[in-house]
């Protein structure tokens, strides 16, 4: 498996500052442009974008950091974490009642049911707002986290795993939600 974080001469470790890792990047790339090919800097163009693309990102940092300590387990394997369920049954409520508001704008031809609908649609707009808030502010929590994990990694790393494990999980569902949230976002805006 390819270092990443070699490549990119960062320390093997959760946090990477981004503007860092940003400069570092377009440093590379610059050199390694195919018109350009400093022949000091071996990795072709697209490496160096898919390094950076997974250092970039905390999520499939932390993944890619755990892989290389051959430290990490398949997801499919752990459940939602626990205290996250609340929330994947309030997204997945929200995406039913608005799949009925949807149904119902669709079918209904009179001014009263298109009125209701509007109502109805209004209310999910407002839901996918507070929930995508309290996603951010989770996954906002998971960033800090993830900084202050640093000096535990460098002095207990078995702690640190678990710790990057358990990151991992939960910065994948909230990840996934708010991009999911997002997208209902965008339906709503467009039938509204």
């Amino acid at each position: 498996m390819r270092d990443f974080f070699a490549l990119f001469a960062q320390p093997r470790q959760p946090w990477l500052e981004p503007n860092v890792l940003k400069e570092k990047h377009h440093e590379l790339t610059r050199r390694a442009h195919p018109d350009v090919r400093d022949h000091e800097v071996p990795e072709k163009f697209e490496d160096l974008n898919e390094a950076y693309r997974i250092l970039s990102d905390p999520r499939l940092r932390i993944q890619h950091l755990l892989q290389l300590e051959g430290d990490i387990s398949p997801m499919k394997d752990r459940p939602i974490p626990s205290d996250l369920q609340e929330l994947f049954l309030q997204i997945g409520t929200l995406s039913q009642s608005m799949q009925r508001v949807f149904a119902q704008m669709g079918e209904g031809s009179s001014v009263l049911t298109r009125s209701l609908a509007k109502t109805d649609l209004l209310q999910s707009e407002r839901q996918t707002g507070q929930l995508l808030e309290q996603l951010s502010r989770s996954y906002n929590s998971c960033l800090t986290e993830l900084r202050a994990l640093n000096e535990t990694w460098k002095k207990k790393r078995n702690e640190a795993v678990s710790q990057l494990q358990r990151l991992h999980d939960r910065m994948a569902y909230l990840s996934r939600w708010i991009a999911q949230l997002k997208e209902m976002e965008l339906q709503l805006t467009l039938r509204g």
